[in-house]
């Protein structure tokens, strides 16, 4: 009986281990990546898992956003998209907007995803 309880300990031993060496992994990993007010959606596309974020960041004197299929750059906005010239967006917040946007569209499949004048209006992005 001894012998068994022992073996019984070694084993829960190993087990709380392992799974606190897999929370510890996971909070790393998580902790990693630079997802500057990142979302990510995803879906099951012909049976693979398609993982689609967005992030802003500050472009020029105003922000810009980028949306990453997987681990990949999809798109790089530095500028409002559909706009003659080059418009910075002039909060965080507007370029959140048209990135959820974008990103609603590729998970749509609405590809080019592209964002009409009509959509920056309704967004309060232009006038």
């Amino acid at each position: 009986m001894n012998g068994s309880l022992y073996k019984l300990t070694i084993l829960l031993t190993k087990f709380i281990l392992i799974t606190l060496g897999y929370f510890v992994l996971i909070t790393v990993l998580g902790s990693c990546q630079n997802n500057n007010n990142a979302q990510t959606i995803s879906s099951n596309v012909n049976g693979d898992l398609l993982s689609v974020r967005d992030s802003t960041f500050k472009s020029g004197t105003g922000w810009g956003y980028k949306v990453y299929v997987g681990d990949d750059i999809y798109i790089n906005q530095p500028f409002i998209p559909g706009v003659p010239g080059k418009r910075y967006f002039i909060t965080e917040d507007d370029a959140k907007k048209v990135a959820a946007l974008v990103v609603k569209k590729i998970m749509q499949h609405h590809l080019p995803p592209t964002v009409s004048t009509n959509e920056l209006r309704q967004l309060h992005i232009i006038e």
